[in-house]
Parts: C-alpha cells; structure tokens; sequence
C-alpha cells in the first residue's frame, strides 16, 4: 500500500463546512492494526460532480533545500503516503470502515504548518486537488514494566576544572508523571556560576532527516551569581500531559521509511565567561497510554499541540530516594 513521492503540497485541505466526518470512536486515537470506522455526510453540490472517493492514508512530509543557478536556495516540499486504503465512492451517509496495518509509526510532529512529520488522516477526495481531511492520532500502546526502570546517571567537566555531577530518578516515565533531578556542582577554584537551568527536547529522524522539539524549559532559581565550592540540590520535574509519540524505532519493509524518535534531559550549568559553562544531557524514554491525553482540536489546522513550557524550580538541599511518582 502506498503511493508515489510527490513535491505538490498545494493541494487545497480546508475545512468545508458542508462536509463532516463523524468517527465511531469519541477519542481519535487509534492502535496499529485497530479499525477507523464512521460517517460521511457530504453536501449536494458535491455530490453532483461526480464520484466521491475516501481514503484513510499515512504521509510522510519532509522538505529538501535545492541550490539554484543564482545561487539562492530553493525548499522543496514533498510529501509521501506509505499507507493508504481506499473506498472508490461513497454517498451522503455512508458508513466507511478502514484497517491500519499492523505495523505502523506513531504520528510524529502533528502541527499542520511544520515539516517533517509523520500524519495520518480520513481524505475525502471531491477533486484531484480539492481534498477534507479529518486528522486523527495513531501510535501504539508502550509502557514498560515499572520493574525495569532504574535511574541514569551523568557526568561533566568543564575547562575550569568544574565539574557536575548528577542523575535523573527513572530512565522511563509517561507524559504526565514526574521524576526528579539531583546534581551536584564541584566548584574548586570558586568560579562565577552565574545561572543554571536545562530542558527536555524530542529528537526524530524520519527518512535521515532530523526533527528536534522543545517540550519544555525549566530554570532552577536558586542558582545564581554564585562562588560556592559545592552546591548540592535536587529538583522535581513533570513531564507534560499531552500527546508526544513514544521513543520508538521503526523501518518498514522496504527500507523505505526509517523513524526514530527519543527525548533528552539537558542540564546545563553557565559559567562566567567563553566557552566555560558545564553542559551534561540524559536519555529519557516516553511511553504512551491515550487514556489520561486530551486529543481536543487536533483536526483544526492552525493547532500548535508541541508547545513550550517553561517551569521555575527551587532546589532542595537533602537527598532523595529513587521512585516513581504516581500521576497528579
């Protein structure tokens, strides 16, 4: 199943508002190899055109940049669906039902306005290029045994024979649980330390191109402008409830479509001047369970669901024990 690599991306996606999709299921996310099922209701002009075609499909959008002859650069936007199934018609009415495939990628960077991204969608086709999509989520269960989950450790030196030192509490958690950050600053030759903060960033590469997505700031207030020769503390974090695909890795039988996805905690410690300041990142690994997720106006195309957070923290001086928090 599939369809050729394209650069047209003009085609016309608006939303009709004589055209409506309704799903079977009240939340539109759906499990490789699950079924989509639902209604078409479609306007009377329409209809009269002629034959009205529906597709559920899987696309791959991706840009490439092109040198031209004047030497300016050239983006190019090219789309490719690597999953479609399709009804040749269909009335005003009409049950549709479509299968996924057993093995497909999560839907990756659903913002309709960036590039690359893995999305899926139920297309009604009322022209060659005048086509409603009715977006939904698809990504598979994955949760790992909370036997399995142990804390990771990091470790960095800078050119001022500064170090920090340090560990997240789980190596896996799901949007919505916290974990904690614990550090420690070895700060011998009683350097400037002027703040302290960090973040947790996505990282995808999809086809070997390379989406990055900041999924939140953090900021730990009490670090600042500072000379202390140790500074210990520890901060709570909370990874935002909302839809982000799990850290997955997927290749499809042709080798056609290779997707990676995987998230870091990044800690950085700034120190006054160049090229000084104490940087260590950490692997964390996202799981997925829709049942706590709100999917709420996914299908508007304007929606930004990959939006920044920034949390203020403060620092706590006593040791902590490992554990998993339960959700909020």
């Amino acid at each position: 199943m599939g369809a050729a690599e394209s650069a047209d991306f003009q085609l016309n996606t608006n939303i009709y508002s004589d055209i409506k999709i309704e799903l079977d299921k009240q939340k539109q996310w759906y499990v490789p190899g699950e079924t989509v099922s639902g209604t078409l209701f479609i306007g009377q002009q329409y209809l009269q055109k002629g034959s009205v075609s529906i597709d559920l499909i899987g696309e791959l959008g991706y840009t490439m940049n092109y040198s031209t002859d004047t030497n300016s650069v050239r983006t190019a936007y090219h789309r490719f669906a690597f999953f479609t199934v399709s009804k040749s018609s269909i009335t005003n009415g009409e049950k549709f039902n479509f299968r996924l495939d057993d093995n497909l990628p999560p839907s990756v960077n659903v913002d309709k306005d960036t590039y690359p991204y893995i999305r899926y969608a139920v297309q009604v086709n009322l022209s060659r290029v005048n086509k409603h999509r009715h977006w939904i989520i698809v990504c598979p269960r994955v949760i790992i045994p909370q036997t399995n989950i142990h804390p990771v450790y990091f470790d960095a030196f800078n050119r001022k024979q500064m170090r920090l030192t340090g560990s997240i509490s789980v190596e896996w958690i799901l949007p919505g649980e916290r974990f904690q950050l614990e550090y420690k600053i070895y700060n011998q030759n009683q350097e400037l330390i002027k703040h302290m903060d960090g973040n947790i960033s996505m990282r995808a590469k999809i086809r070997g191109i390379e989406y990055n997505e900041k999924v939140m700031d953090f900021v730990i207030d009490d670090i600042q402008e500072t000379r202390d020769d140790q500074i210990t503390g520890m901060i709570p974090l909370m990874f935002p409830l909302r839809y982000f695909p799990p850290t997955f890795k997927y290749k499809d039988a042709k080798n056609t479509l290779n997707v990676h996805v995987e998230y870091w905690v990044t800690i950085e410690v700034h120190v006054h001047g160049m090229n000084t300041s104490l940087r260590a990142a950490v692997p964390l690994m996202i799981g997925f369970e829709p049942e706590n997720i709100t999917f709420d106006n996914l299908m508007s195309p304007d929606q930004h669901r990959f939006s920044t957070i920034s949390m203020h923290t403060k620092r706590h001086s006593r040791k902590h024990r490992f554990h998993r928090f339960s959700h909020s």
